[in-house]
């Protein structure tokens, strides 16, 4: 198992460097940002990781190796950069943007409440350190994507089958609305291979994205890295077969962690690569550690790459898509980024922080508009669009965050935000929530006026009137209302271990649908989970709304 300042399972917002990965101990307890291992290449990670928007001009991105700000500043906005603060206002040194007045349209004003207990938790996992990343529904189905250790044990049907890794594998399991699992797939090699986000198309299709090192084989199909880690995108069919699989990598450190289908049926991808890497016919040249933008036909040929970054650390974390194709983006970047507008920039952010990056594209990957948010060392999350065509951002802050013209102060060390940005890059409310010590969000939903959301938090974590304690690392979900981002219910659960909530969803029947990890002895708001075996077992469960 992992451990960090203390025994702490995590992901660090991290820097990978040579065959290893290596935790930044400035930033501990953090679920996104990608390959964090604990002397290895993930072995202690997990990555979880907008709709109606304006228009733009679909004009084909800008984009060479490398160059900062890669996109083409024309698109239905005005093409600039949009402040989350407003003109060198609220910290954000930017073009114009502002917050958009709240209609009050029946928001949820009552007392927060404990949620019910769920309808019905399942757990997988087996002799050794269990984690789920990615987790997508299709409707119906429930599929989830992450990474394993050791044996892995699921039982399909009448079948049970045991998944041993050489090394910290990948897997992919698909399972039907009650939980019984219809199938499993593993993928991996003698090193360290993982799985960091999942997507379906219209047609139940199955899209994995994540990094791999040295060989790995999937399905049948083995692959080669061309350095330290490098990019796979595999498809899959409804009933688990495998599509294909493409790969991309130089020398350094390429993975990805956000993937979404458009309405045609292909996949927009974004991660980060260092060095040079040919995305298809197009080759890249990082100034660090950039954040990539790639948009794969349905048969897995690159249609285009996009490339943003400067010199510091950026990472593209999640990527969302709205009913027109028009695509968003959220990440990750150190001091100041440029995709597509004017400089991105936090006033007084300390050196060699994260902020937090958002961008608005059209389909063809031009810049319409871009904000940055936060202030001390910020982790990206998730980000998704609500029925309104608004967007979600899920993340979480240290210290002082900057939120449009609100200027927001952690509760603890680490603090959990979630901010709704209106159609044209303004932010309609920014909400936060913490306690004395780190609260992550990790996993944001959204269906009609309600939004839901996971994380984790230690020993306490106050959500508008509501107190959550545990006794030690603990998971949660909780339903806000759409309209103020006020707390309507919330439910923690683990035990002595640690607990994470990550992936959360909504199905076709309005159910919540929550994935993430356990260890030990634990319970889920007072539904015993099965004894932990190893050291963590993934969870699935479903609440009602």
């Amino acid at each position: 198992m992992c451990q960090s300042n203390g025994t702490i399972k995590q992901n660090v917002q991290g820097i990978m460097s040579q065959a290893t990965l290596t935790i930044d101990l400035s930033r501990v307890f953090v679920k996104i940002l990608l390959l964090v291992a604990c002397g290895g290449l993930v072995a202690c990670t997990q990555v979880l990781g907008i709709e109606d928007l304006p228009g733009s001009q679909d004009a084909a991105p800008s984009s060479s190796g490398g160059a900062a700000g890669m996109g083409n500043s024309q698109g239905g906005s005005g093409g600039q950069a949009v402040g989350a603060g407003g003109a060198n206002t609220g910290g954000v040194m930017a073009n114009d943007g502002g917050v958009d007045a709240i209609i009050d349209n029946g928001c949820f004003e009552g007392k927060a409440t404990k949620s019910a207990p769920p309808q019905s938790v399942f757990t997988f996992g087996g002799t050794g350190d269990d984690i789920t990343n990615g987790f997508a529904i299709d409707g119906v189905n429930r599929i989830m994507a992450g990474q394993f250790d050791g044996t892995f044990k699921v039982t399909a049907g009448d079948v049970t089958e045991t998944m041993v890794a050489q090394s910290t594998d990948a897997f992919l399991i698909k399972t039907d609305a009650q939980g019984q699992v219809l199938w499993a797939r593993q993928m991996g090699g003698p090193d360290l291979d993982a799985a960091y986000a999942v997507a379906t198309d219209a047609n139940g299709s199955i899209f994995l994205a994540g990094g791999f090192s040295n060989t790995a084989k999937f399905s049948g199909q083995v692959k080669t890295s061309a350095g330290d880690v490098d990019v796979f995108v595999a498809k899959f069919s409804p009933s688990g077969g495998l599509l294909w699989v493409k790969t991309f990598g130089g020398t350094g450190a390429d993975y990805a962690l956000g993937v979404k289908v458009t309405s045609d049926g292909e996949a927009i991808v974004t991660g980060a690569f260092e060095s040079t890497v040919s995305f298809g016919a197009q080759t890249s040249t990082a100034r660090g550690k950039d954040a990539f933008l790639m948009r794969m036909k349905a048969n897995g040929d690159v249609a285009w790459t996009e490339v943003f970054g400067d010199t510091g650390d950026d990472q593209g974390v999640s990527v969302a898509i709205n009913a027109k194709d028009q695509i968003a983006v959220q990440g990750v970047f150190t001091y100041q980024i440029n995709v597509g507008g004017s400089d991105l920039k936090i006033r007084n952010d300390p050196f060699r922080s994260h902020s937090i990056f958002t961008t608005l594209r059209s389909s063809t990957g031009v810049h319409i508009w871009s904000l940055a948010m936060g202030g001390g060392d910020d982790i990206s999350a998730e980000i998704k669009f609500d029925d309104e065509g608004h967007l979600l951002s899920l993340g979480s802050f240290t210290g002082e965050g900057y939120f449009g013209g609100q200027l927001m102060t952690s509760t603890g060390p680490q603090d959990m935000f979630i901010v709704r940005i209106s159609p044209t890059g303004n932010l309609d409310w920014a909400r936060h929530f913490g306690g004395m010590m780190e609260t992550y969000g990790y996993g944001v939903a959204t269906k009609a006026n309600n939004v839901y959301i996971s994380g984790s938090f230690w020993e306490k974590l106050t959500l508008d009137a509501l107190e959550l304690t545990g006794r030690g690392r603990e998971g949660f979900v909780a339903k806000l209302d759409l309209c103020k981002g006020n707390t309507v219910w919330a439910s923690s659960f683990g035990g002595s271990g640690i607990d994470e909530g990550y992936g959360i969803a909504v199905d076709g029947a309005g159910n919540v649908v929550i994935s993430g990890t356990y260890e030990g002895a634990a319970s889920f708001n007072g539904k015993p989970l099965s004894t932990d075996v190893g050291k963590g077992e993934v969870l699935l469960g479903t609440l009602s709304p």
